[in-house]
């Protein structure tokens, strides 16, 4: 997905962000913080207030939620989903998660990442960045990445530490015209990843090949209209269909869940997570596969994590979106995070 924006409307924090659209890079050189420090108390009580409307629920429009049943976030092979960001000096960070189980008891733990190792440099040019997606084939999560030409390439996973990927290689021209870019799983059933971009109000899937070389079939499907805004991204599986679900701000700063159609792609049914004060907090969002649950809620064991959904707000704080991880809203990071670019 494309991130970075300045923040508008209702925010009283001073921003030092660099606002990005397409065809921009991400970084433009902007002076960089040190590693993002650990939460010490209660923060981002704007954003906090507007945000987390399925805490707690154990279905939504009468869907049951389930686990994404496909490895969503794992960048460094140890069956745990991480974080990956982009600092303004362009080094590729990786956050690696603990999958942390809480009990019910007690209290939360601190911290749900480990300590985060470098897995690279010169990433700070591309225009888009995406994951979600094993478009070779080998079972490794890759990485997609854009540059200023509107080249594209894939870097191919290896799901090890700390080149969790290998060299880019080029596998197509004239991707500029994409404001976004998603990794949205296989929506055909081919048994190949896909790839949605969001381009004029359109969404346009590109079918996977399961080629390291060639990863996207020529033709195309050209997918629904009125999708004007920015933040398009894949959360994992929500509603146990074995398709991710969607999130998507609109010209309204309303960002709603669009629950996936039998052809993996976004159906008519949609929920309100952030009403326009609250989605004008988000700077990024990030979907996660499993980083956080709980062991029991109301009494009951938790058999089926949920994919998780990182929110990056315009105060530079990370939040952690877990249906089932009760009702509160967990800071999973802490605070020092406004010159990262996380994907």
């Amino acid at each position: 997905m494309i991130g970075k924006r300045l923040g508008r409307g209702r925010l009283t924090v001073a921003l030092t962000a660099v606002a990005v659209t397409a065809g921009t890079a991400l970084w433009g050189g902007a002076a960089h913080a040190a590693e993002p420090a650990p939460d010490s108390g209660a923060v981002g009580k704007a954003a906090q207030s507007k945000l987390g409307e399925l805490r707690g629920k154990t279905a939504v429009n009468g869907k049951r939620l389930a686990t994404d049943e496909l490895n969503f976030g794992d960048l460094d092979g140890d069956g745990k989903s991480d974080l990956a960001a982009i600092d303004s000096t362009g080094r590729l960070w990786v956050y690696p998660g603990k999958a942390t189980v809480y009990s019910g008891t007690g209290e939360r733990p601190a911290s749900h990442f480990a300590a985060r190792f470098q897995a690279g440099t010169g990433w700070g040019n591309f225009t888009a960045l995406v994951r979600h997606g094993d478009w070779n084939n080998d079972g490794n999560q890759d990485l997609l990445a854009r540059d200023a030409r509107g080249r594209l390439f894939l870097y191919a996973g290896t799901a090890t530490r700390p080149g969790v990927v290998r060299s880019g290689v080029l596998v197509g021209t004239g991707w500029n015209g994409f404001s976004d870019l998603v990794g949205a799983g296989d929506t055909d059933g081919d048994g190949f990843d896909d790839l949605v971009g969001r381009r004029n109000g359109a969404l346009v899937v590109y079918f996977g090949t399961g080629s390291g070389t060639r990863p996207f079939r020529s033709g195309t499907l050209t997918y629904g209209s009125g999708w004007n805004g920015d933040l398009l991204t894949t959360v994992g599986d929500w509603d146990g269909d074995s398709h991710s679900e969607y999130l998507f701000r609109n010209v309204r700063d309303e960002v709603y869940l669009y629950w996936s159609g039998a052809n993996g792609l976004p159906s008519g049914s949609r929920n309100l997570i952030f009403e326009a004060e609250g989605g004008t907090y988000v700077e990024n969002m990030v979907g996660m596969g499993n980083l956080t649950s709980d062991a029991v809620i109301d009494g009951e064991p938790v058999t089926q994590p949920l994919p998780d959904l990182i929110v990056q707000d315009t105060a530079g704080y990370l939040l952690a979106l877990a249906v089932d991880t009760g009702d509160d809203f967990d800071v999973v990071v802490g605070s020092g995070w406004g010159n990262y670019f996380i994907f």
